[in-house]
């Protein structure tokens, strides 16, 4: 659907601003075919390869959970790895250069 709209909208300097937004601080949900953009403090959560933060259980696209206990000031850790591939996204990477 986002691929879909993001396609049919008018090429100018708002939509590749908003697009480089996503493409920075957005994650991919396969559950919702969709980028979820954060717009709170889990922007700030940076790449691991041994993190401290990470999916629930039942692997609740739009929740993160401490993995272990985190200390005050610590940076929040999460494994980029393990979040999901979007099929289109390079696709719209592309059709932008």
């Amino acid at each position: 659907m986002q691929y879909k709209t993001y396609k049919a909208s008018e090429k100018n300097t708002i939509t590749d601003t908003l697009w480089e937004l996503f493409t920075k601080y957005a994650y991919y949900s396969k559950e919702l075919d969709s980028l979820v953009l954060c717009l709170d403090n889990a922007r700030y959560v940076n790449h691991a390869a041994e993190p401290n933060s990470g999916a629930t259980i039942d692997f609740d696209p739009l929740i993160s959970i401490a993995l272990k206990d985190i200390m005050e000031g610590e940076e929040i850790l999460e494994n980029y790895n393990n979040y999901e591939d979007c099929s289109w996204l390079d696709i719209l990477k592309f059709d932008n250069k």
